[in-house]
């Protein structure tokens, strides 16, 4: 199933349950709420999507601790929570909030290189959803190379589909 199908099913999900949403995305920068924004009529359930690329953005924007950053990392479950939670709480007329934080590379460090870690909170629910994703099985699949860098991003987008995830929780 193409991520455009996937953003037209989470589309009409928010129309049926009067949802509106909000993202917080690292590593996809931005690329769930375009694809989702390309959906006609989506303008009144998608809030917007806060780009916060790096931690200090991730800390001044959305107000992340610089401790669980310091201790848990970027590419964390905590830290996926900690924006999903923010960027709801930030949104006021928002329901439903999607954080997305991973490595995608390309890196010196392979630690978490291909981990990415989607977190949704619901407005009222104290309880946030998270899925870790493993996307690059090989270390040499990281690399500079822009074409590779968006077929990764698109993966993580698409595979178990953060979007189909937020569809689930609604």
């Amino acid at each position: 199933m193409s991520l455009e199908t996937e953003a037209r099913k989470l589309a009409l999900a928010l129309e049926k349950k009067n949802l509106k949403i909000v993202f917080a995305e690292s590593c996809t920068a931005g690329m769930v709420a375009a694809t989702l924004a390309q959906t006609p009529g989506i303008s009144r359930f998608l809030c917007g999507s806060a780009v916060v690329y790096r931690d200090a953005t991730k800390s001044s924007w959305l107000g992340i601790s610089k401790k669980i950053l310091r201790s848990s990392g970027a590419v964390s479950r905590e830290t996926a929570i900690a924006m999903a939670r923010q960027v709801l709480r930030k949104t006021r007329e928002a329901d439903v909030a999607a954080a997305i934080t991973g490595d995608l590379g390309p890196l010196e460090d392979f630690k978490n290189a291909g981990i990415v870690f989607v977190a949704v909170a619901r407005r009222g629910r104290s309880n946030v959803s998270v899925k870790k994703f493993h996307l690059l099985p090989q270390r040499h699949s990281l690399g500079a190379k822009p074409a590779l860098r968006l077929r990764i991003k698109r993966q993580a987008l698409a595979s178990q589909s953060i979007i189909s995830m937020v569809r689930s929780l609604l």
